[in-house]
């Protein structure tokens, strides 16, 4: 037996636990970001129909919304040699809310044609509290 092969055994055990407390650690990372509420916003609009929003929450802790904002593009202004678009935005008419999402439900908002710009860009959920809002 030489000299060197216990240092080889302790390289090999060190290695092990640095990927196992690395393992730890990410895991305590992604259950700390899903602890609170994660919010999941999906938005639709058919031609001449009404704007469908849905919000699910797949989050451990409740949540509740406040406000529902529109944002779309505005009209084309110049600036100096250039032209760009200026972005709108506008809380959209929902007489149900605020509304609580539970954890592991989802709400389904409907919102008049009448009341919707034409070219809305994305939607946007104001919450009470803090939380990872995603949009797809």
């Amino acid at each position: 037996m030489s000299s060197n092969e216990p240092d080889w055994i302790a390289r090999a055990i060190a290695l092990l636990s640095l990927v196992v407390a690395g393992a730890g650690l990410a895991w305590q990372w992604y259950s700390w970001r899903r602890s609170g509420p994660y919010l999941q916003v999906k938005s639709t609009q058919y031609l001449r129909g009404p704007l469908v929003i849905f919000v699910a929450n797949s989050g451990r802790a409740d949540v509740s919304i406040e406000l529902i904002w529109a944002f779309w593009v505005g009209r084309v202004q110049p600036f100096g040699p250039f032209v760009y678009r200026t972005r709108v935005a506008e809380a959209l008419p929902l007489d149900e809310l605020p509304q609580t999402v539970k954890s592991g439900h989802s709400l389904l908002f409907e919102v008049d044609f009448a009341d919707v710009p034409n070219a809305f860009i994305r939607v946007l959920v104001a919450v009470a509290d803090r939380c990872f809002v995603s949009q797809n």
